[in-house]
């Protein structure tokens, strides 16, 4: 009888579980923490625009408002409250009159404070300095603020909170699928 050395099965190591898991949690982990980070981003985008792009003042008065960019402006008023006789004059930098519209969709929002519900609404055709009179009848009075719609940040807001959304129960996968691997990693 010969001796036949690759006749004899080879005695291979155990194989390691888990090692499945582990890929998958890590790549969760990952592609969770990109879709939060998106997300923070976006959101952390309109609070910053949208907060520094406001004039307060009393009316009747007036006040001078630096745009940023052209597109979607609002004349926000403390609590909705509408002086009797309001008229809203927008000038812009041309010496040019901006048309003003009674605001059409509810747009609301508490910065720290009162409330501010759009009265009026405008479309900018460019960034420059505009000047914003209010007038209204004697003896009447409100806050006022001039600034972007919020509706012009809906696409930002819907990406950074559906991208956050999305995130959080990947992570949660992610980590779950981290620590069975590793679990079943060990125990082989």
């Amino acid at each position: 009888m010969t001796f036949d050395p690759v006749a004899l099965p080879a005695n291979e190591p155990p194989k390691k579980k888990g090692k499945v898991l582990l890929i998958i949690g890590g790549l969760l982990t990952m592609v969770s923490v990109v879709l939060m980070i998106v997300g923070g981003i976006a959101i952390g985008s309109i609070v910053t625009e949208f907060g520094s792009g406001m004039s307060e003042f009393d009316a009747p008065g007036s006040t001078t408002f630096s745009a940023t960019d052209s597109g979607n402006y609002r004349l926000y008023s403390d609590g909705g409250v509408e002086p009797a006789g309001l008229s809203v004059t927008v000038t812009a930098p041309d010496d040019s009159s901006v048309s003003v519209q009674s605001a059409t969709i509810d747009e609301r929002f508490e910065g720290g404070g009162p409330e501010w519900v759009a009265i009026r609404g405008f479309t900018l055709p460019a960034a420059g300095t505009y000047e914003i009179e209010v007038t209204a009848d004697e003896g009447e009075s409100a806050a006022m603020l001039v600034g972007p719609s919020i509706m012009s940040f809906a696409g930002s807001g819907a990406v950074g909170g559906i991208s956050f959304c999305i995130g959080v129960p990947l992570l949660l996968a992610g980590v779950v699928c981290l620590i069975i691997g590793l679990i079943r990693r060990l125990s082989s």
